[in-house]
């Protein structure tokens, strides 16, 4: 088309089924948004319009969202029609994080891919980075929150003079325990990830050595209380650790957030590090307490596990053992001693290292014994 030229443009009818977008997702930050704030902007704003990448959308003059991707039938799209089929998809870029690590004793065994790095490293090192690293790439401002949490465990020894503080007993390993938390940070920003991994390293030198310190009572010769500091203890397995008592801490702590509303951030996202394969021994009753409360709540939980994947063949003959069932909150799988309990509520991602990528793999449900 040349300058000047005279020009005759047609206008034709699209066909609305080939150019239907069916996801929509839209971005936001800096704001606090209900899930009826959303439902009306996908009515006033979305609702038969054209949408096309990057576009930023106003809504009641303060609620500035930005089109990141669509979707039509799977495949992303520049543009594509908002139908009352189209599901909007809304993203915060100013959320709670809160990331569990927790400290077993695999933590600090070398892994298997011959790089010399035990499995903490992996954790602070590599995998830490890069998400800190995507975050900046999307330019997201999340508050994020450090835990690290294990379950400390002590042979029964029958007349001890010593008294230690503990948690509970295991009468069938005839072991007692002691669950141990320590806070690395609380609500600081994404962006200052340096600091943050700093600080991470920091606590895992000592972790260990203050998880193991403990305040002892005892009565000397005389009849007279005294207490000191004893070493007593070593961490657990991934699989006997207190992972839901863990996750407990987070919907106790947020079961009460309408009063003092963020206003600044909408979202609340678990993830829990461990070292394990996704598999863990729990009480049930403390496990139906868990699906309740985060089902209240309405609070995601991610478990990302460092721990080899497992080749089908492993578990087969486990599997022909059980009986399939299908529950009202969760599957369950029954053996002859125990159950093997498969949750809906947690999302678990088993982490390998491929030379210097990293590959995820997204399993749906994880098991707990």
């Amino acid at each position: 088309m040349k300058s000047t030229s005279l020009t005759t443009a047609h206008r034709s009818q699209a066909n609305e089924a080939l150019h239907a977008a069916t996801h929509v997702e839209l971005t936001f930050r800096d704001m606090y948004l209900t899930r009826a704030d959303m439902r009306r902007l996908a009515a006033s704003e979305l609702w038969q319009r054209t949408l096309y990448r990057g576009q930023e959308l106003l809504f009641l003059a303060s609620v500035r969202v930005t089109v990141r991707a669509i979707y039509v039938n799977g495949a992303k799209a520049k543009s594509a029609m908002f139908t009352p089929n189209t599901r909007p998809i809304f993203r915060s870029e100013s959320a709670r994080f809160v990331l569990y690590i927790q400290m077993s004793k695999e933590m600090w065994e070398f892994e298997t891919t011959c790089s010399g790095d035990i499995v903490a490293e992996r954790v602070i090192n590599r995998f830490l980075p890069e998400l800190f690293q995507r975050w900046s790439d999307l330019k997201a401002h999340h508050a994020i929150s450090i835990v690290l949490f294990t379950r400390m465990e002590v042979d029964l020894v029958p007349g001890s003079p010593l008294t230690l503080p503990m948690t509970g007993e295991d009468t069938s390993r005839s072991i007692s325990y002691r669950d141990y938390y320590r806070v690395v940070c609380s609500a600081m920003s994404s962006s200052e990830a340096p600091a943050i991994i700093h600080q991470l390293k920091q606590e895992f030198r000592e972790f260990l050595k203050d998880a193991s310190t403990v305040q002892a009572s005892y009565v000397d010769e005389e009849g007279r209380p005294q207490s000191r500091l004893v070493l007593s203890g070593t961490p657990s397995s991934a699989q006997n650790g207190n992972i839901l008592e863990a996750i407990n801490l987070v919907t106790t702590q947020y079961a009460e957030d309408y009063m003092d509303r963020d206003l600044v951030r909408t979202g609340l996202s678990v993830m829990v590090i461990s070292p394990g394969t996704g598999i863990f021994e729990v009480d049930e009753n403390i496990l139906r307490l868990t699906t309740d409360n985060i089902a209240h709540n309405g609070i995601g939980i991610d478990l990302v596990c460092f721990a080899n994947v497992l080749r089908p063949a492993d578990n087969m003959l486990t599997m022909t053992r059980c009986v399939y069932r299908q529950g009202h909150c969760m599957l369950h799988l029954c053996f002859d001693t125990r159950r093997l309990l498969v949750t809906h509520w947690i999302y678990v991602g088993l982490m390998t290292i491929v030379g210097h990528g990293r590959l995820l793999r997204l399993i749906q449900h994880v098991a707990i014994l």
